[in-house]
């Protein structure tokens, strides 16, 4: 009986360690993300910090949260996308997410001033702010509502955070919050969207708020 016993617990311990070693690959598999040279992720108890070189930024993001390339592409990528659910991933630039996420995308600023003749000089995230809303088709529509802004700081630096009662793209459902900025050169402008459905927008709010703060210019 003993030697049964003690085959039954050696066998026990076994499936224990392979239990493990399935869990371990699998959190590790569902995480991961190719990521670009320069780019950097780094786990902090809760929270991951994410690296980026080409734009010299980083950022805190929680651990349950998945990271991907706007557009899908690594060498085109000109910002990054954060979803809270994972099926949310390679769901497309503007499609609604099954709850919320955050997209960051990033533009050379200089070459705003030759986006249209209708106006030619923008200079400061204003400028761009009151053109795009002027001329760009969808924005401050009636179903949008006008948006609600709001002058705050990112990480020091002068930012306009627009809420809408919807996300700025038509086909969205829910709602929307958008913070736009300069680097501290004043060469790139920062667009931040978040973009969610009820009730995990109002939820998950206060993990986008976390992420603002956590933004800093390396």
């Amino acid at each position: 009986m003993k030697r049964i016993t003690r085959k039954k617990n050696i066998f026990l311990i076994l499936l224990l360690l392979s239990l493990g070693s399935f869990i371990i690959v699998y959190f590790w598999s569902t995480n991961r993300v190719d990521l670009k040279k320069g780019d950097l992720l780094e786990e902090k108890s809760d929270k991951v910090i994410y690296s980026n070189d080409k734009y010299n930024y980083s950022l805190k993001f929680p651990s349950t949260w998945l990271l991907d390339y706007f557009g899908g592409s690594q060498e085109a990528a000109q910002g990054i996308t954060l979803v809270s659910n994972k099926k949310d991933l390679g769901a497309g630039d503007g499609g609604p997410p099954l709850e919320v996420k955050v997209e960051i995308f990033v533009q050379y600023f200089k070459e705003l001033a030759q986006v249209d003749l209708s106006f030619p000089l923008i200079e400061t995230i204003d400028d761009w702010l009151e053109w795009e809303r002027t001329y760009q088709v969808g924005f401050d529509s009636e179903s949008l509502g006008r948006p609600k802004d709001e002058i705050i700081a990112v990480d020091g630096l002068r930012a306009i955070k627009s809420a809408y009662r919807q996300p700025l793209y038509p086909e969205d459902m829910g709602k929307s919050i958008r913070i736009i900025f300069l680097n501290p050169s004043q060469d790139y402008l920062f667009q931040i969207q978040y973009i969610g459905r009820e009730p995990f927008f109002t939820q998950l709010e206060e993990e986008f708020d976390q992420i603002i703060k956590s933004f800093s210019f390396n």
